[in-house]
């Protein structure tokens, strides 16, 4: 009966620790589920968070495209209002066309005439009344700005392919934008150059003339970014010749005649801030609002994730004091030595 006792001791002993090992495994299992669950799970989130973003990224975005385009077809309009008003004011003050010819033929100075309707028609005008150079009205011809509101020069003429403080920064953008002008390129496309540095230190220099190039800089820098861009809308007096009737050109190409070009300049940046203030902080607090929600969800899973972690180890120290506590010594008496069996 003590051996039948001892050999029953014996099973149960190795069936308990059978038992445990199998509950560490199953343990051991869970943990690991549970550990590539919430891994994976929290790499959703933060996917989603990313989504998110790139989704109110491109929102804002296209609200900058829609302002911008408002903008450049206002600007037109703005440049061909005042180009007409700059006609009329020299048909009632040079009666004779040849007069204003003669002058302009003379000498590259204007004369305090012409001079007084050019800038009498520009002064003050500004694009959405935003009063500042980057929104200004200037008047070209096809060698230099003949007339314009920059309060960093008292000098109305200033020569737009020798030095110049508008293509010290980005040469390339600004050649471009010339080229677009005074060839009279594609009248849909956005002219737009950079004539000053930008606050960013960390900045992009593109040399593409494509909307395109503008969105990235956006994406990576922000309205920040777009801030040192000036926008061109240009208006010609007139569309293929000068005033004075001389075509743009003849079988030799390009003519010297006196086109005049009215452009009205303006800063996507500034009409963002003036025009649609707080559009672009409301857009961010949306975005905000849902990134704070996956955070949330983040958090909890987090707690969840940690919670059950503890339990794991909870249940692993019961087995393993469960293995402890049931794991003696029982031997079958078959095992026994002999002088044990005996006594």
């Amino acid at each position: 009966m003590a051996k039948f006792k001892q050999a029953f001791l014996y099973y149960r002993a190795r069936t308990q620790t059978v038992i445990g090992v199998a509950l560490l495994a199953i343990i051991a299992a869970v943990s690991v589920f549970h550990f590539f669950l919430f891994n994976t799970e929290m790499d959703k989130l933060r996917e989603r968070i990313v989504q998110n973003d790139e989704t109110y990224t491109e929102i804002k975005w296209k609200m900058i495209d829609a302002t911008l385009r408002d903008a450049d077809f206002l600007a037109d309009i703005t440049a061909k209002n005042t180009s007409e008003h700059i006609v009329a004011d020299i048909e009632k003050q040079y009666p004779d066309k040849e007069v204003l010819r003669s002058e302009l033929e003379q000498s590259k100075e204007l004369t305090p005439q012409f001079a007084e309707i050019l800038v009498s028609n520009i002064e003050n005008r500004f694009l959405y009344n935003i009063d500042n150079y980057d929104n200004s009205l200037i008047v070209m011809n096809r060698e230099r700005i003949i007339a314009d509101m920059d309060p960093s020069t008292s000098d109305l003429g200033r020569d737009t392919s020798n030095s110049d403080r508008d293509k010290e920064y980005n040469p390339i953008l600004y050649k471009k934008a010339m080229d677009a002008i005074i060839r009279q390129h594609d009248s849909s496309r956005l002219i737009f150059y950079e004539p000053v540095a930008n606050s960013n230190h960390n900045h992009v220099i593109i040399n593409e003339m494509k909307l395109s190039a503008l969105r990235n800089v956006y994406i990576n820098e922000g309205l920040e970014g777009l801030s040192s861009y000036v926008f061109l809308a240009p208006y010609y007096i007139t569309n293929k010749g000068d005033i004075f009737g001389t075509p743009d050109y003849n079988n030799k190409g390009f003519t010297n005649n006196h086109k005049f070009i009215i452009i009205q300049r303006f800063n996507i940046a500034d009409i963002m801030q003036s025009v649609h203030p707080g559009l672009l902080d409301s857009i961010d607090k949306e975005r905000d609002a849902i990134d704070r929600d996956i955070q949330n969800q983040m958090g909890f899973k987090a707690i969840t994730y940690l919670a059950t972690l503890g339990i794991n180890i909870f249940a692993l120290f019961c087995v393993i004091f469960f293995l402890s506590s049931t794991h003696r010594k029982n031997r079958c008496p078959r095992l026994e030595p002999f002088s044990e069996r005996e006594q």
